[in-house]
This record gives C-alpha cells, structure tokens and sequence, in this order.
C-alpha cells in the first residue's frame, strides 16, 4: 500500500493481547491539498515486519506520517516579461500574463501569490511577440523587424524575503526559433518556412514542469543585461532583488519561446 497525495485511504491496525483487547487504529481518509505528491511512503514494511510488535509499527507508521507532512507555505512573486508568460507550480498553473499574447508591445508587470509545499518544480513559460512562424513582426510595414524577449522573476516568502529569483540556475529549453537567417527581416514578402525565414518548432515534452520528469540535458538559462533587453512597460515599478536577472535562451531575437524550470528545495 503506498500513500500519495491524493488521498490516503483507511489503515486499520488491530493490536490483540493475552486479555483479548482489541485495539482498531483507523487514519481515515486524510485529503492532503498539496499539488504534487509530497507523499510517497511505502508502508508495507510496517505491515508485513514480523519482528515490530503490533504497537510498535502503529507507533512507526504515525511517525512516519507525522514527520512528512509539510505545512504550505505562500509566495509572493513578481514577474516582468516581452512579451507574455505563465507559471506553473508541480505542472499546475497558478498565474499567467494579463495582457494576450497577440497583443503587440505588451510590456508589462504581473504581482501575484501562490501556495505550495516545499520542494515543488516552477515552470515558466515565456514567449516573444511574433506575428507568424516568420519569428517577425510589423510584417510588411517599414518598421517589420525582428523581435526580442526577454524575462525576470522573483518569488518572497510571506516575511517579505527574497527566496529565488530568474538567473542562471533556471534551466531553458528553446522550442520556437525564426527565423533562422535573421536576413528574413529584409525581404519584402517574408514567407515562413521560405528562403531564409526558416524556423525551428518542436511541441512542449510531456510535464516538463514537474518533479518526474528528467530535465537533465536542459540547458541553463542565458543571463541578458537590461541593455541588451530594454525593459519597460512596468518593469521599472518592481523594486527587484539585485540578484533577479533577465534570462532567456542564447539568441533574444531568434528565440521565441521558451520553456524554463526550477526545482525549489
């Protein structure tokens, strides 16, 4: 039997003595709200050891319980992106860009709470504005050109601390690029998947943003400076940890949309 933390269903342990007492030891039902699973406990080795008294393995199996059951803790974050994100906490999502992503210039500055039980997987997700596979935008006007993206966060806990900021601990997986030749941005009629408006498109792994999965060939985040970035629409209105970084992947013009995980401990 293993408990998860979905829901830990009814043990029941029944200790008999030389007085025929019975004793029933029941842990009904106990619904743990934590969004991923925290517990992970075989018990069959208190079920099944012969050599622990009947006491004895309730008396393991509270203390088991007891001591692995985390008490959730709230976060405060701040985000600043070009153009858009969302974040994920265990795969779940918590708080995602106010302003569409279709919406061009959409510079801005998002401040929001989480809760979560320590350690949990942050996911983000950051894309750039593009109006097509091209990677450009203003298509067909003369200010058509190349975007650039660009993404900072940082998390406090509820004493107001700084607990983890964006920086090159982050891993980001790159999974839009375009176009590939950054001449595209000079042809009169850009085309997608023509000439040199090549792209790159693959589709996100499968809970990339969760305990599970195995991140261990991501690449690290790629630190940016503010002169490289250009922040504004809101950035400025955060008063940011100076350990807090714009990242993003290698290229800022050609990398359209990342994906970027950080195990929390």
């Amino acid at each position: 039997m293993r408990v998860t933390s979905a829901s830990l269903p009814l043990y029941m342990i029944r200790i008999d003595t030389n007085r025929n007492l019975a004793i029933t030891v029941s842990v009904l039902s106990i619904i743990l709200t934590y969004s991923a699973g925290i517990l992970d406990i075989d018990i069959n080795v208190y079920d099944q050891d012969k050599s622990m008294s009947f006491i004895q393995r309730a008396a393991a199996l509270v203390f088991l319980l007891g001591s692995q059951i985390a008490t959730a803790e709230t976060y405060t974050t701040d985000v600043w992106a070009d153009n858009w994100f969302s974040l994920s906490v265990n795969g779940s999502l918590v708080a995602e860009d106010s302003v569409p992503i279709t919406t061009e210039r959409s510079f801005n500055a998002e401040t929001f709470s989480f809760t979560a039980v320590p350690p949990f997987v942050l996911g983000l997700t950051a894309m750039d504005f593009k109006e097509n596979d091209t990677g450009l935008e203003y298509i067909g006007s003369r200010r058509q050109q190349m975007g650039d993206g660009g993404v900072i966060l940082q998390v406090k806990d509820a004493d107001g601390e700084t607990v983890l900021v964006s920086d090159q601990n982050w891993q980001c997986l790159v999974i839009h690029r375009a176009p590939l030749d950054k001449s595209c941005a000079d042809e009169d009629s850009p085309v997608a998947g023509q000439g040199s408006c090549g792209f790159d498109v693959s589709v996100a792994p499968e809970s990339w943003d969760t305990a599970d999965f195995d991140a261990s060939d991501w690449p690290q985040a790629t630190q940016h400076t503010e002169r490289d970035v250009s922040p504004k629409g809101g950035y400025d209105r955060i008063s940011w940890d100076s350990n807090a970084k714009l990242i993003w992947g290698p290229d800022l013009e050609t990398d359209n949309t990342v994906l970027c995980r950080l195990v929390v401990q």
